[in-house]
């Protein structure tokens, strides 16, 4: 039996490492928060991607293939008897991520021997907190603690999927009311994305919060990004979408 640890970026590779935390690492370095999705997972979807971060970002097809599809693809390799660990935190930017791989995993018929890894909370911390603030020790009791994901885990997974790619809110809100321990905050990460979408007279949650930053005053991008970042944790946008959230605004 291997270990196969399945990270939401590479920014914990260093720290799974330093933590002598043994097993294969494969990297999810998609951001399925941004752009248009579809609900089948194949070539049709990777195109849909491919063609969306050329045209939103700049990076060749073949880049992305490389850096992003290739690493899905040796998901293919998972053995039967393997330990798959997912390390996905809560926040939006990583839900939308793991609700895709349970979704493909199960595909690949791979759901087994599956595990989700929570970063650790603490009074200095908050639920949105980031493995990249925890020690190797945390990471390590992080990676002992982690719960078992139950074949319902996986169909509430997949379901979450299937409505966020067609973006059925109400069905998101109704499978955000099931408890699984799977899942952490689910009802207020649903709640958060519906609140993107609000309707045509006013912006969406996020816009509005920016909006809110701005006009306190502030206007030095990295202030702007630091207190968006503060105070909407919960959706764990990076500094390229609130970037384009900002060019929307102006």
């Amino acid at each position: 039996m291997r270990g196969i640890h399945i990270l939401n970026g590479d920014a914990l590779t260093e720290g799974l490492r330093n933590a002598n935390i043994a097993g294969q690492l494969i990297i999810c370095r998609e951001c399925l928060i941004d752009g248009p999705c579809r609900t089948a997972i194949d070539n049709g979807f990777w195109e849909l991607r491919a063609n969306f971060i050329k045209n939103s970002y700049g990076e060749e097809k073949e880049k992305y293939y490389s850096n992003v599809v290739d690493e899905f693809n040796k998901l293919e390799d998972i053995q039967k008897n393997d330990e798959v660990s997912l390390w996905f935190e809560n926040d939006l930017f990583c839900q939308a991520n793991y609700w895709f791989t349970l979704k493909l995993l199960s595909q690949l018929g791979h759901v087994n021997n599956a595990y989700r890894v929570f970063p650790l909370k603490s009074n200095n911390h908050t639920k949105w907190n980031t493995f990249g603030n925890s020690s190797s020790k945390e990471l390590v009791h992080s990676f002992e603690n982690r719960k078992r994901i139950t074949p319902e885990d996986i169909n509430l997974g997949i379901a979450l999927w299937d409505a966020y790619s067609v973006a059925d809110l109400d069905k998101l809100l109704e499978l955000s009311l099931k408890n699984s321990h799977a899942f952490q905050f689910l009802d207020e990460v649903v709640r958060a994305h519906t609140d993107r979408f609000p309707g045509h007279d006013s912006l969406g949650r996020p816009h509005k919060t920016l909006k809110e930053i701005i006009g306190s005053g502030q206007a030095e991008f990295n202030t702007v990004f630091k207190e968006f970042s503060t105070r909407e944790a919960i959706y764990g946008f990076g500094d390229i979408q609130v970037m384009a959230m900002l060019d929307q605004l102006s």
